[in-house]
């Protein structure tokens, strides 16, 4: 069978058509997966690694830049405030494209509860503590903008009337309002 030209104006198609026959078609699936390709005299592997090569390699590479993310981290090119602001436009189309292709439902249901569970067990709860340790000046600081606000807060619903089963119902709708507000606040809404 002859090989269809792929061109630009015909890719998406084609990837869709290759990516479906890839689940249908175990040759083909094999062909490529595992480079052994017909008529190809020559094997040097796969045309693309294995899940378990790829991932492994990627936790090497990434175990073994450590040092360097560390030094490039605390020395970014660009401001990562202005980067993210100027490419404000850019994910406001790129949200409006995940909701209108429903991307939340499609991630969700492509959630893999297994995956999850072997990350929580190899992560462990020491894993857990120390993240959450080394996280403490980030939780500091956002307290220390939460905190005078539910303290405003406190003293506004403090200063209403609890006499009544009606008012202290107006009261505790004042208190889910008022911490709406604090949240709005805080995202600068």
């Amino acid at each position: 069978m002859a090989k269809a030209t792929v061109t630009l104006d015909n890719f998406e198609a084609s990837l869709v058509a290759n990516m479906k026959r890839l689940e249908e078609d175990p040759k083909f699936r094999h062909d490529i997966l595992d480079g052994h390709p017909e008529g190809n005299p020559v094997t040097l592997g796969p045309r693309v690694t294995s899940a378990a090569d790829w991932a492994n390699k990627q936790i090497t590479n990434s175990v073994n830049a450590a040092d360097t993310w560390f030094k490039n981290v605390l020395a970014p090119r660009k401001d990562p405030k202005k980067a993210a602001l100027a490419a404000a436009g850019k994910w406001k189309t790129n949200v409006q494209a995940a909701i209108a292709g429903g991307y939340f439902e499609k991630g969700i249901n492509a959630y893999d509860e297994s995956a999850k569970e072997a990350v929580i067990t190899s992560v462990g709860a020491a894993g857990f503590s120390a993240g959450v340790t080394n996280k403490k000046a980030k939780a500091v600081s956002k307290i220390n903008k939460l905190q005078p606000k539910v303290a405003a807060l406190a003293a506004t619903l403090d200063a209403m009337p609890q006499d009544t089963d009606a008012q202290r119902e107006a009261k505790m709708i004042a208190a889910k309002r008022g911490m709406q507000q604090i949240g709005k606040d805080l995202r600068g809404g």
